[in-house]
């Protein structure tokens, strides 16, 4: 059986909020250098320092600059765990389906056709949060409550990433707690 999915969907607890944007306001967002810029003020990325590797290869053995510049990345890596915001308290925890493309929530407010801006905080250690500008592509009226499906127009490639690896841990539990199952040997 054929699927157009590109990203598998799950269906996990997340903090979540959203935040339409109006036709107004939508010129602000449209470039996509709006919703890039606050992600890097949110998580500033630590790039590899060209001098330091420079220095450190001019200065050590080749072996010994190899090393040093590892630790660096390790540092670097360590010290951006360590500075995650883990302050999300403030989102509440609903239950959502979600891809690395999409997500549908429950919500009374919002439309076909609207744009938001979606905060999504993924659970475990560390706490990520992904922002990402967002088309409601459909609604979805259930007996007991209403579900909105909407697509990612704006994402960066990080928060893309985040969502992936968060697909891919849930489902390596999931695994886990089901066992082998007979079709698998």
């Amino acid at each position: 059986m054929s699927s157009k999915r590109e990203f598998v969907r799950i269906q996990a607890e997340v903090g979540l909020a959203y935040q339409p944007i109006s036709d107004d306001d939508w010129p602000r967002w449209e470039s996509g250098s709006l919703l890039v810029s606050r992600r890097q003020a949110a998580s500033p990325t630590r790039s590899t320092d060209y001098a330091l590797g420079r220095l450190l290869s001019d200065t050590f053995d080749p072996e010994v600059a190899r090393f040093l510049e590892g630790l660096d990345h390790k540092v670097n890596a360590l010290l951006e765990l360590a500075s995650d915001k883990e302050d999300d308290g403030e989102l509440a925890t609903t239950t959502v389906e979600i891809s690395a493309c999409g997500i549908s929530f429950p919500c009374t407010d919002l439309n076909e056709g609207d744009r938001v801006l979606l905060t999504v905080a993924l659970p475990g250690r560390p706490r990520r949060t992904v922002e990402v500008i967002a088309s409601v592509l459909r609604t979805i009226d259930n007996r007991t409550d209403r579900w909105v499906a909407a697509s990612f127009d704006q994402i960066t490639g990080a928060d893309r990433e985040r969502l992936v690896r968060f697909a891919l841990q849930l489902q390596r539990q999931l695994a886990q707690l089901h066992g082998t199952c007979s079709d698998c040997g």
